[in-house]
């Protein structure tokens, strides 16, 4: 039983505890607060993982699939910053080659919304895409309202390069070589790789040029496409006068000590030069005179005689050997021809004869320059110069030409057998190092006369006459057809 003493000790504690436990919900409250969970930002992670995607599509060289991330950044994005990932999904598109994907994202772009640099960005990409588009006179006129003078060098490059391309796609050699050296001379330090290629591009324009189009007065020291034009000019007469390089060198290494032009291109000609003062008195060209090669042989052989007749001061003693269909035959005329003091040997034309040399050689007795080349996995031998024709070459410039036109999708179709696996394998090598895709290939039998199977299935015309039969099916009837090709191919690799 409680007794009065005990019921007014509880009284006095009660306080006491009240305040106890009042101190403790406010520590817990507290400290709930200074540990409050928190929740990461769904969207922005979201977007850092949509530009990690991309950037590793890009690294794969997967243009489409890092465009279309940026794209769905885009749409997750404030409007300042929406515009910046439309513009580089526009440009890793166009990058690609993906025409139609480039155009919508620069469509969906609000120019009001950008600063000075993002305007610049879109009208170079606008260049890009024209080109693209096969429409160099919009990129020019897109090009030059900019004035170049305000952009840094790297911005400046890109102008020029896109101004030469235009150029070259118009047939004008001259413009488009003026530019290819402006490219150069805007280039930092470090830029090796884009610098060589362009030095490449530059040669080759100016060696499409006529020689009254390449004779300038000589410019001062600094004038660096003076210097070109003149350097041309004098690898253009190499070819076609043989006049002395050497001497020529010498008085352009003087006006221009400081030219870009690389020391491979000098060299070059100053080989050229040490080769015209040893030129070979007796010249023999080995070609089958009957066979399956009988045609070319006579093209050769008509080629070879239209130059010596040509030739203002030179003409050695030019003497022709027939190589037969066979190895004996040839072994016997190429013999035939050292014994008579051949000093230079042309030919032969067959592949099979160009490793019977190589088989009973292993070093030339003469220089001797075959019109075909010896198998990949064949060493050369001393004194032997391959050239020809190579259907390999042939493929890779076909690579280049359609990627320029501005396709990257592709289909194949190659005849059955080892030649044809060998082209086709050059070809995906090639097309997938400029960024292209092989979407599918098939083989045929160039024997048969009838490829409509081939073409089904490399255009999907099954499918779609398989889609035409389901129908059907469910509604009873028979519908008026007309086949539909795959739409998501752009250009045809055939070879045959």
């Amino acid at each position: 039983m409680e007794t009065p003493a005990a019921r007014s000790a509880q009284r006095d504690r009660a306080p006491l505890q009240l305040s106890a436990i009042i101190a403790f919900c406010t520590i817990v409250l507290l400290g709930g607060c200074a540990r409050q969970p928190t929740f990461p930002d769904t969207a922005a992670v979201e977007r850092e993982a949509l530009l990690q995607q991309a950037d590793a599509a890009i690294a794969q060289g997967d243009f489409q699939v890092a465009a279309m991330d940026y794209m769905q950044l885009s749409r997750r994005q404030p409007a300042p910053e929406r515009q910046r990932s439309l513009l580089k999904a526009a440009e890793t598109f166009l990058r690609g080659n993906f025409i139609e994907g480039g155009r919508h994202a620069l469509s969906l772009i609000d120019d009001t919304r950008l600063d000075t640099a993002q305007r610049l960005r879109k009208r170079l990409l606008e260049a890009r895409l024209s080109l693209l588009e096969q429409r160099p006179d919009e990129t020019i006129q897109h090009l030059k309202t900019i004035d170049v003078s305000e952009l840094d060098p790297n911005q400046q490059a890109e102008v020029h390069g896109l101004l030469a391309e235009a150029y070259e796609r118009q047939g004008d050699w001259l413009e488009a070589a003026r530019q290819w050296s402006a490219r150069l001379d805007r280039f930092e330090a470090g830029a090796g790789e884009a610098r060589r290629a362009t030095e490449d591009r530059l040669w080759k324009a100016l060696l499409n040029l006529t020689p009254d189009e390449l004779a300038v007065p000589p410019g001062p020291p600094g004038d660096h496409f003076a210097g070109w034009r003149e350097l041309a000019l004098i690898a253009r007469g190499a070819e076609d006068h043989l006049i002395d390089i050497g001497e020529r060198l010498a008085a352009w290494q003087q006006r221009y000590p400081s030219h870009p032009a690389p020391g491979d291109i000098i060299e070059a000609l100053l080989a050229r030069a040490r080769q015209i003062q040893q030129r070979p008195d007796r010249v023999a060209v080995l070609l089958p005179q009957s066979g399956p090669l009988t045609t070319v042989s006579a093209a050769l052989r008509n080629g070879l005689l239209l130059a010596y007749y040509r030739s203002p001061d030179y003409k050695p003693d030019l003497r022709f050997y027939d190589t037969g269909t066979d190895e004996t035959t040839l072994l016997a005329a190429y013999r035939q021809a050292v014994d008579d003091g051949a000093e230079l040997v042309l030919g032969p034309l067959r592949k099979t004869a160009v490793e019977e040399l190589a088989r009973q050689y292993e070093r030339m007795p003469v220089p001797t320059l075959s019109l075909n080349y010896l198998p990949a996995d064949t060493t050369g031998r001393p004194g032997l110069v391959q050239y020809g024709l190579s259907p390999e070459d042939e493929v890779e410039q076909l690579a280049e030409r359609a990627w320029l036109d501005g396709h990257n999708q592709a289909l194949a179709m190659i005849p059955e057998g080892h030649w044809g696996d060998r082209l086709l394998a050059r070809f995906e090598n090639h097309w997938q190092a400029l960024g292209g895709r092989l979407l599918k290939s098939v083989r045929y039998d160039p024997r048969q006369n009838d490829f409509s199977h081939q073409l089904r299935e490399l255009l999907r015309l099954d499918t779609s006459l398989a889609r035409k039969r389901r129908l059907e099916r469910l509604l009873g009837t028979r519908l008026a057809y007309e086949p539909r090709r795959r739409q998501d191919a752009d250009f045809i690799f055939l070879v045959s």
